[in-house]
């Protein structure tokens, strides 16, 4: 009986693309979801009994210590099915009022992507690329998203443009996601109680590396480390959660104390957001009103025609869910970033605390908005009107989008 409840969480859930499955256990009973293309789908309810046996069950074929129920653990297995093989990364914790368990799906294949694949446009790849020679690897880049908005997939896309057999790359974690080929991962010792992250992250910098990763900067402490070699250091990338340029500048200026210290040696700014692109199988052409166009700031004779999202196709003039996104209409994610490279005019102004200034310098040298990226998007035919609103609503409010009250059925 178990098994068959793993089947039914399980099934579903990889022939619809999900990439994590959720399992909730109270003493009210049990619920389940899966996300699919960054949106939660509710799953159907079981009892609480029904809860706890498919998560014992879980943890046991992942490894985990089943009659541990509050200590947060992490294991791995596989599962084959008519949707192929798939690794499963099992994470379950527990606390007074239930057990949580969160199963992702092929979760490296989620977090490798090349970086000419993150949805950077060709401006802002620029931007970045000019971080990649040898006598540019110093300074600060602050990478900044809300939480679930693929932060640490561009987080390890951004190292791995460095080439790590004529560079001394080194990875400081608190949790080590994915390893790359060549770089020094160093995970942090909690249990260290003679050295906090500060002081470990000290201590690699004393190494003399060419790049490093940090992990999440979360106190005055660290900060001061980062900020301490200046642009004769190496190049940090400093990961952030913020939801936009302002936003992330504000904090890193907190956390360092001083606004000129933490501008000082401030190399680049970035900020993303996740949409769902177009399934190209099912996606609508339409042609866009003159309201629109204007809206979007689109030119009539580059832009003739938008998409937006089907979920059906034709079958025998019969209109049927689409078998590649499973009528959902969109297929995939990709990003949409705001990108503010930051030169030394920048940084005075930064240090002085006029934001504002540095703003405006940084649109002269043709930064893009965050929306006005993702209008590109809609302009290409990768994603829709109807998702840019979604997402830069949530942006603008911090949260995110409500979820759907059903999953997408299989095809």
């Amino acid at each position: 009986a178990v098994h068959m409840l793993a089947e039914e969480l399980l099934g579903p859930a990889l022939e619809s693309r999900a990439t994590s499955v959720e399992l909730a256990v109270t003493r009210d009973g049990a619920a389940s979801g899966q996300t699919v293309d960054g949106i939660r789908f509710k799953r159907d309810q079981m009892t609480k009994e029904q809860g706890v046996q498919l998560a014992d069950f879980i943890k046991s074929v992942a490894g985990l210590d089943v009659e541990d129920r509050r200590r947060r653990q992490r294991g791995m297995c596989r599962v084959r099915g008519p949707a192929g093989r798939h690794d499963l990364t099992v994470t379950t914790a527990g606390s007074s009022s239930g057990l949580t368990l969160r199963i992702e799906i092929d979760r490296e294949k989620q977090l490798s992507r090349p970086f000419d694949q993150l949805g950077l446009l060709p401006s802002q790849r620029e931007a970045f690329s000019r971080l990649w020679p040898e006598e540019e690897r110093h300074g600060i880049v602050l990478v900044a998203a809300p939480a679930g908005q693929g932060l640490r997939t561009s987080m390890l896309s951004l190292l791995a443009r460095h080439d790590a057999y004529t560079s001394n790359i080194k990875s400081f974690e608190r949790e080590i996601e994915l390893e790359l080929e060549g770089v020094d991962h160093v995970r942090y010792d909690a249990a260290n109680r003679d050295a906090d992250y500060a002081t470990q992250l000290q201590s690699i910098l004393r190494r003399d590396p060419d790049v490093v990763q940090t992990g999440f900067v979360l106190d005055a402490e660290t900060a001061k480390v980062v900020v301490g070699p200046g642009m004769e250091g190496p190049l940090l990338y400093v990961p952030m959660r913020a939801g936009s340029v302002a936003e992330c500048l504000q904090q890193w200026v907190k956390l360092v104390g001083d606004a000129k210290a933490a501008s000082r040696s401030l190399r680049t700014v970035s900020v993303q957001r996740l949409v769902r692109t177009l399934c190209p199988n099912c996606r609508q052409p339409y042609t866009p009103t003159a309201e629109q166009r204007a809206k979007l700031h689109l030119p009539a004779d580059k832009v003739q025609q938008l998409y937006r999202p089907g979920g059906q196709v034709l079958v025998k003039n019969k209109p049927e869910p689409c078998p590649i996104c499973r009528g959902t209409g969109y297929l995939g994610q990709t990003g949409i970033f705001e990108v503010m490279p930051v030169d030394k005019a920048m940084r005075k102004t930064l240090g002085e605390g006029d934001l504002k200034g540095a703003y405006a310098a940084a649109r002269r040298n043709k930064m893009m908005y965050l929306q006005e990226a993702a209008i590109q998007k809609v302009a290409s035919g990768d994603t829709s009107i109807e998702e840019v609103a979604r997402v830069t609503a949530s942006a603008s409010s911090g949260g995110a989008a409500k979820p759907r009250p059903a999953a997408p059925a299989p095809a």
